[in-house]
């Protein structure tokens, strides 16, 4: 191979062995997602108060840009540049640019961390290995946090949505899958809300 692209942040660090390994191959690494996803930074550098599953814990934009220019794994770093402003303020970084410390990358991965485990998905879902009905939990929460903290196009996740073959309203209340949780979610309650919103995104498409 001659280019390795990858998504890789501080949130996501899953790729790290592959960075090590194509810096030892001598294989271009192109990293994108610096800031979570998007300009805005997905996730990392933008939260939703009202949403009670979440933590209210930021990043900063250099810090997400200089932990990824701070590996040396890493050729270069595609942040996204939708707008004039956002382009300054990313060749602003990449000019003033100095690797993490030790202690700044352990603060920053520490941080990263705490907003990690207010988002669904981000690990080996047990949840829908539990549900007697087949329901993609993760996938349905995830869809709805991408309208709150991930600022994604909902009005599409909506429509995602309702094409799927189960969904919410598959779902029996058995409550197994809050039993295996790792991070303790109220799934049903998370579930009805996610149920709610992206229908009622869903059909605001629809009149238009």
């Amino acid at each position: 191979f001659d280019m390795y692209v990858i998504p890789h942040n501080s949130m996501s660090r899953e790729f790290e062995r592959g960075l090590k390994l194509a810096r030892k191959k001598n294989v271009v690494v192109w990293n994108m997602k610096p800031f979570g996803c998007g300009d805005t930074g997905v996730g990392l550098l933008n939260y939703d108060s009202s949403d009670r599953g979440q933590l209210p814990e930021v990043m900063k934009d250099e810090e997400c840009l200089r932990f990824v220019l701070s590996n040396p794994g890493v050729t270069i770093a595609i942040p996204g540049s939708s707008t004039l402003a956002y382009l300054k303020r990313n060749i602003a970084i990449a000019a003033t640019f100095k690797p993490l410390s030790t202690k700044e990358r352990a603060d920053v991965t520490a941080r990263a961390d705490r907003i990690k485990t207010g988002v669904c998905g981000l690990c080996e879902k047990p949840c829908e290995f539990a549900c007697p009905n087949e329901v993609p939990i993760s996938l349905i929460l995830s869809k709805k946090q991408m309208d709150s903290r991930f600022m994604y196009d909902t009005r599409q996740n909506s429509a995602y949505y309702s094409g799927m073959d189960h969904d919410y309203m598959d779902c029996d209340g058995c409550g197994e899958c809050e039993a295996v949780c790792e991070q303790k979610f109220e799934i049903r309650k998370d579930m009805a809300t996610a149920h709610q919103r992206l229908s009622e995104l869903r059909a605001i498409k629809m009149t238009h």
